[in-house]
């Protein structure tokens, strides 16, 4: 059992205590005198793991469990790498756009949970792209590919275009 949980348990615990003290203690002067000393466990069993946090070797993997921290380490890792992949998809958007095509849908596909970001492939969907007058006698799916590749780093057979 990890400390974290055995923490809780004994928040759990001092709480059904006092609930019990609650109810078998009978109304008067001496019910005041145990709800204080009760008072002051109560709050030693919250604070008991704080010297643990202010001492310079604290351990949260052996506090919370390995498992929260890791879980803790894919969620950020998750977020990061989907935070990346959105820009990559938005800088060949706007770099088509400059280049006189508007309309495309990027999909960046990667596994985002792993560390080391890598992309799979890249989806194109070119069903509603308009292509500026001063652009149209030119390769679009050409000068998409050469973007994607450019920006990404990307093999052109990883490059799926739908139409």
């Amino acid at each position: 059992m990890s400390a974290f949980s055995s923490w809780i348990l004994s928040i759990a615990g001092i709480a059904v205590m006092g609930v019990v003290l609650d109810l078998v203690l009978p109304e008067g002067q001496m019910q005041k005198y145990v709800k204080v000393v009760y008072s002051f466990i109560v709050v030693f069993v919250i604070i008991s793991p704080l010297p643990k946090l202010f001492n310079g070797s604290f351990d949260f993997e052996a506090f919370f469990g390995s498992d929260y921290t890791n879980s803790i380490q894919t969620e950020f890792i998750g977020i990061v790498n989907e935070q990346k992949k959105e820009a990559i998809e938005k800088n060949i958007v706007s770099s088509l756009e400059m280049q006189g095509i508007s309309g495309v849908i990027v999909d960046v596909q990667s596994n985002i949970f792993e560390t080391d970001f890598k992309i799979s492939y890249v989806v194109i969907d070119v069903g509603q792209v308009v292509i500026n007058s001063e652009q149209e006698h030119i390769d679009m799916l050409a000068l998409v590919k050469k973007t994607i590749i450019n920006i990404t780093g990307v093999k052109e057979d990883m490059i799926i275009i739908d139409e």
